[in-house]
């Protein structure tokens, strides 16, 4: 008889986020530092967290997903919260202006406002992001992006990052399991291209992508290798409370794990 193992799987949320710096003990705190240049500081013993406001350099602020307005660093705005200025901003590839709407839309966070068209509702000269999320142009038609293999753009390809990848062939294609053909890019999943949920992956020491276990790591690795959504409690691996997040602070964040793991 034929046995299935099933592997255990780890789901993070969007907007839950990574570990807050509060939560952090004071080795994750020091490494974070290093790693995030400088989100988290600690003072009086404590990690906290660091304020977009005082930071001076554009570059890092834009690095921390801070918002940059006249060239100060402030603390991050959703796209709903943004001027018609601040969400056509040359830095502010999350967000787009809507004219017709006469409202700043996500490209990567689904809005409930109900007054937003959904994307079959689009024009298919307004055909990019809609209720749902993303959009594009099918059948001279206007749908919701649901499947990476249609994607004929390079640019909503890397829109839809990291539900998404583009290949070096130039096709677009799925990207939501560990164990994927994409095992040099070990980075967490993204299960759906308009959606909140991600299955974080785990590189070996071999080289291969597998499902993260928080059971198999230890003080060292848990926090690192969980892509910075678990910690060392003191006794085991445990998932974080979470730091209000926007999903462009997450892209950035899994393009910087990418990066860790490959150094």
């Amino acid at each position: 008889m034929a046995t299935t193992i099933v592997l255990s799987q780890e789901f993070v949320t969007f907007h839950k986020g990574v570990c807050g710096c509060e939560e952090l003990n004071e080795k994750e705190c020091e490494a974070e530092s290093d790693w995030m240049q400088g989100r988290c500081n600690i003072e009086k013993g404590k990690c906290v967290t660091r304020k977009c406001e005082n930071i001076n350099n554009i570059n890092l602020c834009i690095y921390l997903g801070c918002f940059v307005k006249k060239n100060k660093c402030y603390k991050p705005k959703r796209c709903s919260e943004q001027t018609e200025d601040e969400c056509s901003e040359l830095f502010n590839r999350d967000c787009a202006y809507d004219s017709s709407q006469k409202k700043c839309l996500s490209f990567t966070e689904p809005s409930s406002d109900e007054s937003i068209p959904k994307c079959a509702e689009r024009s298919v000269d307004d055909c990019y992001v809609a209720r749902e999320g993303l959009c594009y142009v099918k059948d001279g038609k206007c749908q919701e992006l649901t499947t990476c293999e249609e994607v004929k753009l390079d640019a909503l390809c890397f829109k839809a990052y990291p539900a998404c990848f583009m290949q070096p062939t130039i096709s677009c294609d799925t990207n939501h399991k560990c164990e994927s053909i994409f095992s040099t890019r070990c980075v967490p999943r993204k299960q759906k291209i308009n959606g909140d949920q991600f299955l974080l992956c785990r590189e070996q020491e071999d080289g291969k992508c597998v499902n993260f276990d928080p059971t198999q790591e230890n003080e060292e690795t848990c926090y690192q290798k969980s892509e910075l959504f678990y910690h060392w409690d003191g006794k085991s691996c445990v998932k974080c409370k979470g730091w209000q997040i926007s999903a462009q602070k997450i892209t950035i964040f899994i393009f910087i794990a990418l990066i860790l793991n490959h150094i």
